[in-house]
């Protein structure tokens, strides 16, 4: 099943031809995009060219304006605050879901929840990756109700070998990927990763998890 964001971000992307002028780049509703936007497809489409800032900046645009209809609804997944256990809203929760989230790049903090209630799956992925961004607003990744999902990295080496440490490479974009097993999710994340990669920077898998 497709997510709302995911639908979201879909219906943002259908969007693109009808940029008034080359340059110019408009978010959900006619708005301009947002500077925290702004900042985060800059450090991630950095030597790109200007389709990959406009495809970047609706992509993120169309998150914001989710979560703020979200949050304006009053749901758990936006505000971060799930329904006590066994209350009316138990049955709403419908399916599990798994979800990531990053830090703002070109931070490392990363989150997979795990395959729970959505509100319990971003209240917890969202908190681990807070703390694991130095204590930064992460954004989300994807969501879904497939088994298992995964996170790849588009890295540049910032010296001869690129390892485990995170001192030894910088991130610029994700890819991501769900599936029916692990084999499968990572083998779209990687997909989905090389499609954004630039120029002298490799795909390596991040971080994958099935429920």
């Amino acid at each position: 099943m497709t997510s709302p964001w995911r639908r979201a971000v879909r219906l943002a992307l259908l969007a693109l031809p009808l940029l008034a002028m080359p340059g110019t780049v408009l978010a959900q509703g006619g708005q301009p995009p947002s500077q925290a936007c702004r900042r985060q497809c800059e450090a991630q489409i950095q030597g790109s060219a200007p389709r990959d800032m406009q495809v970047c900046l609706i992509r993120c645009s169309a998150a914001e304006d989710f979560l703020a209809r979200q949050r304006r609804a009053g749901t758990p997944e936006a505000s971060g605050r799930g329904a006590a256990p066994g209350g009316r809203d138990t049955a709403a929760r419908g399916a599990l879901s798994l979800v990531a989230y990053a830090g703002p790049l070109p931070a490392t903090g990363l989150a997979i929840s795990r395959r729970v209630d959505r509100p319990t799956a971003h209240r917890t992925a969202q908190w681990d990756c807070y703390r694991r961004s130095g204590q930064r607003a992460c954004r989300l990744l994807m969501e879904t109700e497939q088994r298992c999902i995964a996170v790849a990295r588009s890295v540049r080496g910032l010296g001869l070998v690129i390892t485990n440490d995170p001192n030894t490479y910088q991130v610029l974009s994700y890819g991501v990927g769900d599936g029916p097993d692990t084999a499968t999710a990572q083998g779209v994340a990687m997909r989905d990763c090389a499609a954004r990669q630039q120029p002298g920077t490799i795909c390596r898998m991040a971080m994958s998890r099935c429920g």
